[in-house]
């Protein structure tokens, strides 16, 4: 029978007082603020005498009152994760976090989608970075967002038409050359917003598109967020700032949790932007506006923190902030929280899996 972990590392179920033991190792300091409750049937794990409480992927106990056994312990791909975050597999393997910027807050929202002739839709790009600590190929990213409140785990397939992901380099990388000094002169060709520091590059390392994908709905509660999309709010410069009138309208949906498959070989101490591209059509049901017809990507808090349930980046790699971009900016980018919003910077909702 193989070792149980260290006694300060248990799981519980629901309020049992009978513990199990997680294989998820303990993060480097317990998290200072508490998790949402749990969702309905699942356990919870904690580290030591903490009352922060973590969810555990383990199955529901059973109705019946018979007692959840002591031992042996669960099955090594029974994980613990932050926050109630799904846990994709592929091929039959449960996948591993290796980054995250914790739970959505909801207080800002982004599109990313294709373009879409039939709908007259133009290309939308938000981006968010992440960095890898080891050599690692990455099997996946999950976003978090609202999705059309009419759509349902049963009836997606009638609203989500295409899912896709790309990777881009950090500027300079990957740029035009003749484009990488002289900022704020569209008529010449360059720069179309105030600044490309720490922003993605001009054109993507990657782009990936799968038919397949996974998704949880995390919430039946409707949400409305305030959302950048298309050409309303990305504006060139000096148009950028978009506040009274011109703020972000506000967008309504549900919770859910999306999970992009695709491969991809990462160096150790890669430091990379992840773009979601999810396709929406609200034709074939109760439709929206067509404007609100997106997936509604979720803002986190910057920088990425355990207080959130995150991966922390290493003194020596900046968090950057989320950024985003339609036509009268592309290749530029646009900073969602300080260039369009004139507010702090925020991060994305997203995980990247191995």
């Amino acid at each position: 029978m193989p070792s149980p972990p260290p006694p300060d590392h248990q799981c519980f179920y629901g309020n049992s007082s009978t513990p199990l033991f997680c294989s998820y190792p303990p993060p480097m300091s317990p998290p200072p603020m508490s998790s949402p409750p749990p969702p309905p049937g699942q356990g919870k794990c904690y580290y030591g005498n903490s009352s922060v409480p973590l969810f555990c992927d383990y199955p529901p106990p059973p109705s019946s009152p018979s007692p959840v056994p002591q031992s042996p312990p669960p099955p090594s791909d029974h994980k613990c994760f932050y926050g109630n975050m799904p846990t994709p597999t592929l091929g039959g393997k449960t996948l591993s976090p290796i980054f995250t910027t914790g739970r959505g807050d909801y207080k800002v929202g982004a599109t990313s989608r294709p373009a879409d002739l039939d709908q007259a839709e133009v290309l939308i790009e938000s981006a968010d970075d992440f960095f890898t600590t080891n050599a690692v190929t990455i099997q996946g990213v999950s976003f978090e967002g609202l999705f059309p409140a009419e759509m349902t785990p049963q009836n997606q397939w009638q609203y989500i038409t295409s899912v896709a992901a790309l990777l881009y380099a950090v500027f300079p990388e990957d740029s035009t050359p003749a484009r990488l000094l002289i900022p704020n002169d569209a008529s010449s060709g360059t720069w179309k917003v105030a600044s490309k520091e720490g922003s993605p590059a001009d054109w993507p390392m990657s782009n990936i598109t799968t038919a397949a994908y996974q998704i949880q709905k995390l919430s039946d509660d409707i949400i409305t967020v305030p959302t950048v999309i298309e050409d309303f709010n990305i504006q060139a410069i000096p148009d950028q700032l978009q506040t009274g009138n011109f703020a972000p309208p506000a967008m309504s949906g549900k919770r859910y949790e999306i999970f992009v498959p695709f491969q991809y070989n990462l160096p150790a101490g890669a430091h990379v932007f992840v773009v979601p591209q999810i396709g929406v059509n609200c034709n074939s049901a109760t439709p929206w506006a067509e404007d609100e017809c997106n997936f509604v990507w979720s803002s986190a808090p910057w920088p990425v923190s355990y207080a959130n349930q995150g991966t922390p980046f290493p003194s020596w790699i900046q968090d950057e902030q989320s950024w985003t971009r339609g036509p009268l900016i592309t290749p530029d980018w646009a900073s969602i929280g300080t260039q369009i919003l004139g507010t702090q910077p925020y991060n994305a909702a997203f995980t990247v899996w191995a």
